[in-house]
């Protein structure tokens, strides 16, 4: 089989050429980046290939293909950061629907745990229901609606 004849031009130099005729295709920013996309994919460059076409796009003649890169980039982060604001929104709201949540049941077992009492003990001190009103974990809240089935007095609870 034969072998295509090998090009004397080097690969910074075929993706320079790329890179130049992508800046001046008449394309929407959308396709001119998927065509930047396709090159940096399937033209990688070594360490110095890169230096050396890193040093053509300076040159006044890129200055076009410079503004397109540079425009493509900030439209990428753009994206970038709006997708992240969104993903951190939906987190913030689980989160926040989850914290409600908890807090919603918390002072339902509060108030229901003061009902019961004063059904069962009729009013209240006060020093016992700013006890159970500052109640934070609801596995104390849990132990005292228990607690107040078999309870005989406030002391029983563990309250004043």
């Amino acid at each position: 089989m034969n072998e295509p004849p090998r090009s004397t031009r080097s690969r910074w130099d075929w993706k320079l050429a790329c890179l130049q005729t992508i800046a001046r295709v008449r394309a929407s920013d959308a396709r001119r980046g998927l065509l930047l996309d396709c090159v940096e994919t399937y033209l990688p460059l070594t360490a110095r290939e890169q230096a050396s076409i890193d040093r053509a796009m300076r040159l006044p003649e890129n200055k076009e293909f410079l503004q397109m890169r540079k425009l493509w980039s900030e439209r990428i982060a753009e994206k970038a950061e709006k997708r992240g604001i969104k993903l951190g929104e939906r987190q913030g709201i689980k989160l926040g629907e989850r914290k409600g949540i908890k807090l919603g049941e918390s002072l339902a077992k509060r108030q229901t745990l003061l009902a019961q009492m004063r059904a069962k003990f009729g009013p209240l001190p006060r020093g016992a229901a700013r006890q159970v009103s500052a109640i934070a974990t609801p596995r104390r809240l849990d132990t005292l609606l228990r607690r107040v089935l078999t309870a005989e007095t406030l002391s029983d609870m563990g309250l004043r």
